[in-house]
């Protein structure tokens, strides 16, 4: 028997972030996590795990961040957003080249739902103290 896959609809209605994604594409990372939750885990702690893992998956491949479109003289521009203001309309783009996967970067410990699966994962797996 093996870990049920959570659909796209669960992972919308958990991380609302998420609602702009395609379905497709929810699934296929969603297909992607559910490689790194066994059956060893806690029962109850698989499918959030699966979520949150797809989740920082979506955050790392540009998904579920906040985002605006501005329409200015035919001139349309969106992304994820670092700041806004909203007297004299101002808006800082999130630089996502920063947040990609590199070596260095993109570990589950740089995104919220990274850290969430990280602490379902001790739950099931805490660690051993050796004498």
């Amino acid at each position: 028997m093996s870990v049920a896959i959570p659909t796209s609809f669960q992972l919308k209605q958990r991380y609302p972030a998420f609602e702009s994604a395609g379905d497709a594409m929810v699934e296929a990372v969603l297909a992607d996590a559910a490689r790194e939750v066994s059956e060893d885990w806690i029962a109850a702690d698989q499918t959030p795990a699966i979520l949150a893992f797809a989740a920082h998956l979506l955050t790392l491949e540009g998904f579920g961040g906040k985002s605006v479109s501005l329409g200015v003289s035919n001139v349309s521009v969106s992304g994820a957003v670092e700041m806004t203001k909203v007297g004299d309309v101002s808006v800082k783009f999130l630089d996502t080249s920063k947040t990609l996967f590199t070596p260095t970067k993109g570990g589950l410990d740089e995104t919220l739902y990274g850290r969430r699966f990280l602490e379902l994962r001790r739950r099931s797996f805490p660690a051993v103290m050796v004498v």
